[in-house]
């Protein structure tokens, strides 16, 4: 809408808004005032259109909020599962290092693999 249009609708909307006010004149509606109407209507719905689909916008983030949360804990269960199984790795490896000085037992190895999988089975 232009400068001209808009102040044209603020100057149609000046003298509707008097006519609406003064109870006992019943001067008839002119083509632009009843185009001023149609437009305050059809704003008005569209703000109502507009109004529902930011309630839904609103549901539906937090809807992505709430699984967001949940694959962060997710995530955050599998970084420390990972640790475990790293650090169950890599002290395997540091005792098998060089099996001629030292020999673990098979005891040993399932001790240190059974700590890591404790997250796991428990």
């Amino acid at each position: 809408m232009s400068r001209l249009e808009n102040k044209q609708f603020l100057k149609a909307e000046a003298t509707l808004l008097h006519k609406l006010g003064v109870a006992n004149d019943h001067e008839p509606i002119t083509d632009k005032e009843q185009e001023l109407i149609d437009y305050i209507i059809h704003q008005a719905q569209k703000a109502e259109e507009l109004q529902a689909k930011v309630e839904e916008l609103e549901k539906e983030k937090d809807e992505w909020k709430d699984t967001a949360q949940s694959y962060y804990v997710t995530n955050q269960e599998l970084r420390e599962k990972n640790k475990r199984y790293k650090q169950a790795l890599e002290e395997v490896k540091s005792l098998t290092i060089n099996p001629r000085e030292y020999q673990p037992s098979t005891y040993t190895i399932h001790h240190i693999v059974s700590d890591a999988l404790k997250g796991v089975e428990g």
